[in-house]
This record gives C-alpha cells, structure tokens and sequence, in this order.
C-alpha cells in the first residue's frame, strides 16, 4: 500500500487483490444509488486511493488491520481499516466515510450536539426503533412530509391529549376516515365546507348543531325519521316551496301529511291582530280561498270571520259517515247523515227532514200554516149578493182545496 502494488487497484486480480480492490467490490454490493425519501439517490464515494511513494505511511498487523496515513500531495487521507472491511477514511478534500460491516453501537453518558450544515439523508433497509423516555421536540423550518409505503401509521397517546394547529388542515382518506370519541367537537369560526360521497353519524346520544344560519341541500331524496316527537322553533317564519314535477305529471300529492293515530292540528294562537290561517287555490287564491282571520286583519274587519271563497268552481263540503255543521253564536247550519238539513237564525229557519218535509218559518208563521190558513179563508169565504151573502165556494173547489191541505201541504210541510 505504501508503494502503489499489490492490488490497489480495481482492476487487479482478484487472487492477488488487497484492501482498495475488495472496497470497490464492497461498494458494489448494495451501496450504489441508495435511495433518499425525496426520490434522489447516493452511493458510498469510492476509495481516493492514489498513494505515491514515499509519502503514504502505513501501519499494518499480523491479522490484517491497517493504518494509513497519506501525505501524497493532492491525495492526502486518513484511513484506519479493520481486517473484517469495517473502516473510517477521511479524503483529501474532508470528506469522511464510515462503512461498518456488522452492529454499530453509539454509547453517549452525556448530551449529544449535532449540527449538519447541509442535508441529511438516512436510507435504513430494515426497521428502525427509536425509544424517548421524555419529551422530544421537533422544530422544522420549512415542510415536514411522512409517506408510507405500506403498512399502517399510528399516533397512540391513550393518557393525554393529542393537539394539532394549522392555518390549513386536510384530513383525507382514499378508502374511509373514522373519528370516533367519548364526545366530539368541532368548531368552525367563519366558513366550513365539506363534499362526500356518503356519510353516516351514529350518536348513541344527543346531538345537537348550532349555526348561524344553515342551508340543507340534496340532489337525491332526503328522509327524516325519529324514534320520539320531532320540533321545529323558529323565531321568524317557515317557508316551504315544493316544485312538485313528478305529481303534477301523475295527479298525486306534492305534499302528503299522514297521521296513523292521534289527531292533526294547526293553531295560531295570536287571535287578534296577527294570526290567521289561510290555505289558497290558485295564484292569490283565484281559484278557491280558506281564511280564518282575526278582527283588524282587514280595514272593515271588526270581529274574527272564517272566509270560503271560490274563484272558478264552487264550494262544496262532502261527509261520508257524519254530519256537516256550522254555528255562529247567532245562528246555525247543519246537514246531518241521515239526510237531514236544517238552517236556523235569530228570527226563522228553514229545515228538510229525512222524511222529505220542508219547514220555512218565519218569526210569526210557518209556510205550511201560512198556506194551511189560506186554504181555510178560501174554503170558508161568501160574498154578497142581491138576495143575501152567498154561501161557500161550490164543489170541487172545496174539495181540492181540503184534499191540498190534508194530503199534500201536510206530507210536504210542517
């Protein structure tokens, strides 16, 4: 080594070779374009042997070890060698290269200080383990990137909290993201948003949304279904729009409301100057209207009315098993199922009974006493003559007119 011969080259023979020509070999196996985790690659530099006698000293033992110390001008070097190929050599321009064959074992009782002006790349083929009995900080000036190739990533702090900031935070994952909690949170200052393909809660509990105003929107149906009552409180006002193609081409329902028991109910409880309910047919009602309105609702109103109105068609009211009644406190309209109808007011009613019989009275006399007592003053009537009063009208008259009374008014009225 120290003359230059021997195999201290790369291209000697093998069967004569020394340490410089089995450091090429070496480097060969598995130490060339080693791969960093940015993509780029590195190799073990290869020996800077170019010793020129007399200036390279070597030291060498029985077993094989060797020390060179090489002033050969341009080619200066450090190198200690170990006989197994685990060597340290340091090049001509600084560059120190540490190969070790078997373990390494870096045993420090003190602190350690470490500053590398430069990158620092580590390729480990095996696995690496790395054991912190307290805290640990990392503080990185630009991007921090972790890419796995396989296997799984796990953070496990089952006794304290686990905090992440970040101007920008992206969570994603390409086949599912579970975030399961004891309770969970999430607060959003300004703006949040979020596109999915599909998404289930579960909340074994209470889950409760707050915002500052909100806006639901599906492409595809939407269905709500609770095991308990369902409320809606709003402070404002409800507004529903139904576009309602589907049941306009089929003639069905654009809304539907269904109760299997219990009873349906719509209540305004501000009965005097804001309340009201109406239901319209029509643009503006102009086709039929429905309005319960309270006094001082319209300019002339003065006292709470129910309004029916109909624009192109006609009112119509239909019971299949029951009756029909309206009641003011004054008056009354009924229409019962066993073909009844009957209207009353203040000061007369007219009725039809399931009989057939029809009674108008008046605040005096009925219409069948009315035309009953006609009957009598025509069937009782004289006139005078030159020989005295005549007597009552002349048959058939009398007849009919009895026969009027008894059979027909009375069959007919009452």
């Amino acid at each position: 080594m120290a003359r230059g011969t021997r195999g201290n080259t790369i291209t000697t023979d093998p069967l004569i070779s020394g340490i410089v020509y089995e450091k090429h070999i070496n480097r060969e196996q598995g130490q060339i374009n080693i791969s960093c985790a940015s993509g780029r690659t590195w190799s073990e530099p290869a020996p800077p042997w170019a010793a020129v006698y007399p200036y390279n000293h070597v030291h060498q033992t029985e077993s094989g070890h060797i020390i060179e110390m090489d002033d050969t001008p341009g080619h200066e070097r450090l190198h200690w060698y170990h006989r197994t190929g685990t060597f340290t050599e340091i090049h001509q321009v600084g560059i120190k290269v540490d190969k070790i064959v078997n373990n390494y074992y870096n045993i420090i009782l003190g602190g350690r200080y470490e500053h590398i002006e430069a990158g620092d790349c580590v390729t480990i083929d095996g696995k690496q383990e790395i054991f912190i009995k307290q805290a640990k900080l990392d503080k990185i000036g630009a991007s921090y990137l972790i890419e796995m190739g396989a296997g799984a990533f796990k953070l496990n702090n089952p006794g304290n909290g686990v905090d992440i900031y970040g101007y920008d935070l992206a969570f994603e994952g390409q086949d599912r993201l579970n975030l399961g909690a004891t309770r969970f949170y999430r607060h959003s200052k300004f703006s949040h948003s979020h596109t999915i393909g599909k998404q289930i809660d579960k909340v074994g509990g209470k889950w409760k949304m707050s915002a500052g105003s909100m806006s639901f929107n599906t492409t595809g149906g939407a269905s709500l279904q609770t095991g308990q009552g369902y409320s809606i409180n709003a402070t404002d006002s409800i507004t529903e729009t139904i576009q309602g193609l589907l049941p306009a081409l089929s003639m069905g329902y654009s809304k539907k409301t269904t109760a299997v028991g219990g009873k349906i109910g719509v209540e305004s409880t501000d009965m005097l100057v804001s309340g009201g309910i109406t239901m319209e047919l029509g643009l503006a009602g102009a086709g039929a209207k429905f309005s319960m309105l309270p006094p001082g609702d319209g300019v002339f109103d003065c006292l709470n009315e129910i309004q029916l109105t109909a624009g192109l068609g006609s009112l119509k009211g239909t019971s299949l098993l029951g009756d029909v009644a309206f009641d003011s406190l004054l008056a009354s309209s009924k229409l019962t199922m066993d073909g009844a109808a009957h209207m009353q007011g203040l000061l007369g009613e007219v009725s039809v009974s399931t009989a057939g019989k029809v009674k108008v009275k008046g605040l005096i006399i009925t219409m069948k006493e009315a035309l009953e007592e006609i009957i009598d003053i025509i069937t009782d009537h004289t006139h005078p003559t030159g020989s005295g009063p005549s007597g009552p009208p002349m048959p058939p008259t009398p007849i009919k007119l009895n026969l009027l009374k008894s059979m027909k008014i009375a069959q007919s009225f009452e």
